[in-house]
């Protein structure tokens, strides 16, 4: 009978995790309800569940709500930028398990808080919103698309950069946001005359050919 309690005990910890009685998706519901609330102590004192957890969307969800509950502190969106996933899970469990269960200010919030980063000239965030087009898809997708869009007109030098650090295969895909982002003639127009005044050698120089190619071929089917 003794042995029977145990392994009944150990089953439900394994199935909580190590959160001391939470489920993720109670832990989450909690730190977004004091992150709308501003209630920042109270989301701090979490913290101690939130690692002690492993779990890496909890880790994301903290990360995110400290930015929503102290939206004036630049560490919190540090920390976010690095909790953001780089992986097709990671995207989908914020998307499923965040975003669309409510848990957010408004909807796609935690690509808007990114894309802000990005802007921003945070590489690290260029980097994860770049990377993310090829690990996602739907509206997650097309919102990360219209902020390379965007990226492309306002951070061209940094975004080249970062570009050149990745994969073919992804930059690729990010090429794509071309056709689907939010650009149209005159930005295009604008983006081949950057793309042309830019002093670039290395991986930089193939990322700028790959890139007025893209450009050239899009004003065509444009006319």
């Amino acid at each position: 009978m003794l042995d029977r309690a145990l392994l009944a005990l150990a089953l439900a910890v394994g199935t909580r995790g190590p959160g001391a009685g939470f489920s993720q998706a109670a832990l989450l519901a909690k730190m977004f309800q004091y992150a709308k609330q501003h209630k920042v102590e109270s989301l701090l004192r979490l913290r101690v569940r939130v690692d002690e957890s492993r779990d890496s969307l909890l880790r994301l969800g903290y990360a995110l709500a400290l930015c929503i509950a102290e939206p004036a502190a630049s560490h919190n969106l540090d920390m976010y930028v690095q909790a953001f996933p780089e992986d097709s899970d990671g995207m989908d469990g914020l998307y499923e398990k965040i975003e669309l269960k409510g848990l957010t200010p408004t909807f796609l919030y935690s690509l808007e808080l990114l894309s802000t980063a990005a802007r921003g000239g945070n590489t690290k965030a260029m980097a994860k919103v770049l990377g993310g087009i090829g690990r996602s898809d739907g509206a997650v997708a097309e919102q990360l698309c219209d902020t390379v869009a965007g990226l492309l007109q306002t951070q061209l030098g940094p975004t080249i950069g970062v570009l050149g650090l990745m994969p073919e295969s992804d930059r690729v895909k990010a090429y794509e946001c071309l056709k689907t982002g939010d650009i149209d003639e005159a930005g295009l127009v604008s983006l081949e005359s950057g793309l042309r005044s830019l002093d670039v050698s290395g991986n930089d120089a193939r990322v700028v050919e790959e890139l007025a190619t893209r450009v050239a071929e899009e004003r065509t089917q444009a006319q």
